[in-house]
């Protein structure tokens, strides 16, 4: 194929993603990339967060990693494919990891001002950041519905 057909192709069968609104001073991030952002942000060697090492801070550092793979409405990745990106975890090991940071980001302000201020050190912005008032009152009253439903 020639660069004219690919571009011909791509123009047909090409469907922009409408699942988010980037901007321009947005960027959009390899997952090694991130987990090399994160790692240097946190000052933790990616071989030791890649590794079989539980120490707190590197545990906290492959937290972050499994909650913004999981998060970015670019990359899509699944909780399988962020296992095998972070030296073959188990789907439940992310999972767990999303939860646990998405509990800490409800209770603690510290804990989600600094993980904000690392969406900002990664994409320029924090317009994508989820953990905000909002989604967790959102969270709020999705649980209140789930619990009346189950009362009835």
């Amino acid at each position: 194929m020639t660069s004219r057909q690919i571009n011909s192709y791509k123009e047909k069968y090409c469907v922009p993603c409408t699942n988010h609104n980037l901007s321009s001073t947005t960027k959009v991030l390899h997952p090694e990339v991130i987990i090399r952002e994160v790692c240097s942000f946190l000052m933790v060697s990616v071989g030791r967060v890649i590794g079989n090492k539980r120490d707190g801070h590197i545990v906290f550092a492959r937290h972050w990693i499994c909650d913004i793979l999981y998060s970015d409405t670019v990359l899509h990745l699944s909780l399988k494919n962020i296992g095998r990106l972070l030296g073959a975890r188990h789907h439940t090991t992310v999972l767990h990891s999303v939860q646990r940071v998405s509990d800490l980001c409800e209770t603690d302000l510290k804990y989600r001002e600094r993980l904000r201020q690392m969406h900002i050190f990664l994409y320029n912005t924090d317009k994508h950041f989820r953990y905000t008032d909002k989604y967790f009152a959102m969270q709020k009253k999705n649980k209140v519905k789930k619990n009346a439903f189950h009362m009835v």
